[in-house]
């Protein structure tokens, strides 16, 4: 074959490879689907906007935002309320170890399924999480509050 003819036939081929394409490709393609959400209920933005709010002005490496996602990660169910406070706790940077107070978020959570704690022999249904504001990888302060 010459070189006019390998032309022609890879030129067929492209030709009908993109009538293909636009023809049959939006046939067999489906539509995306919404997952519905009932009308009645909060997107957590809006919870953790709402909640975050009179946080703004906060000085720290987590946001509210951030400890709200966090919470709902570790204990899933719906964020009552977010404060702030401290609590101390063994810094174990510090050689030796030495007891130093930290400023948490504290998210409370009442659980989507609550859970049987068998050292304090109760059922949880509702968690106090503690983020700290400095990012602490794993840290996470834990009460139980109902």
């Amino acid at each position: 074959m010459d070189k006019k003819k390998i032309s022609l036939v890879i030129l067929s081929v492209v030709l009908i490879s993109s009538i293909l394409t636009v023809f049959l490709l939006p046939k067999t393609a489906k539509a995306p689907t919404k997952i519905p959400t009932p009308a009645n209920r909060t997107a957590p933005t809006q919870i953790s906007e709402k909640l975050c709010n009179q946080f703004r002005l906060v000085k720290a490496d987590i946001k509210c935002e951030d400890a709200f996602n966090r919470a709902l990660a570790i204990a899933p169910g719906q964020i009552t309320n977010i404060s702030i406070g401290n609590k101390k706790m063994a810094d174990l940077t510090l050689s030796p170890p030495k007891r130093v107070s930290k400023d948490f978020w504290f998210v409370d959570i009442q659980l989507t399924k609550p859970y049987f704690d068998e050292y304090i022999k109760k059922t949880i249904n509702k968690l106090r999480l503690g983020i700290p504001f400095e990012d602490l990888k794993d840290v996470v302060y834990k009460e139980a509050l109902e």
